[in-house]
């Protein structure tokens, strides 16, 4: 399925990159779609509903109880109740 677009998430991994999340793929365990600003550069990135990277380090891991990295993370997750 494709990536469901969203307004851009602002946030930062938990080594303080800055990272950004814009979509949603409900069909996927990695729900959450975005980007990643390493000292290396711009890493395309998908998280789980934990904010676990996907082939990633736990450097470019998400903290999922921040307030607006949370409330996507619900969205997220009663979307992919919609497409088991």
């Amino acid at each position: 399925m494709a990536v469901l677009l969203i307004k851009n998430i602002d946030t930062q991994t938990k080594a303080g990159w800055p990272a950004n999340i814009d979509g949603i793929d409900p069909t996927d365990d990695d729900l959450l779609v975005g980007t990643i600003h390493a000292p290396a550069g711009v890493i395309n990135a998908k998280w789980d509903a934990g904010g676990t990277l996907r082939n990633g380090t736990p450097d470019g891991n998400l903290d999922v109880t921040e307030s607006e990295v949370a409330d996507v993370v619900d969205t997220a997750s009663r979307l992919r109740t919609l497409f088991p």
